[in-house]
């Protein structure tokens, strides 16, 4: 019978940090109105990059990043611009600053901000 809890322990243990590992995606905060969904966007680095008038439907950032690629970031926010109904994404602004030891490891991290807006073409 103990044989038993012990291996129910570990394989609950190991589903529940499996499942943290894959459910766990930057959290993006978006602020702009939403339209039906679209596919495909065009991602920009700079609005003077955008040929075509546009305008835009909202902006967005990504709340406390620490652990997470840039690239990571970066393909969250495509898919809420593309859940929003953006025609297009222009990355406006990344950053990144070191935090205070946590009180668990005693370790200091890495905050990475990333901000964006959504457009619509005209």
């Amino acid at each position: 019978m103990r044989n038993f809890k012990f291996q129910y322990l570990n394989q609950t243990f190991l589903i529940v940090v499996i499942c943290s590992l894959f459910s766990c995606a930057p959290v993006i905060q978006y602020l702009g109105d939403s339209y039906p969904a679209t596919t495909n966007i065009d991602v920009y680095y700079d609005e003077n990059d955008v040929e075509r008038d546009y305008t835009t439907i909202g902006r967005m950032t990504n709340r406390k990043a620490e652990g997470y690629r840039i690239e990571r970031i970066q393909e969250s926010m495509i898919e809420t611009a593309k859940e929003k109904g953006g025609d297009a994404i222009i990355f406006l602004d990344s950053s990144s600053h070191s935090t205070l030891p946590d009180d668990i490891s005693g370790i200091p991290g890495n905050i990475i901000s990333v901000t964006a807006k959504v457009i619509r073409y005209k």
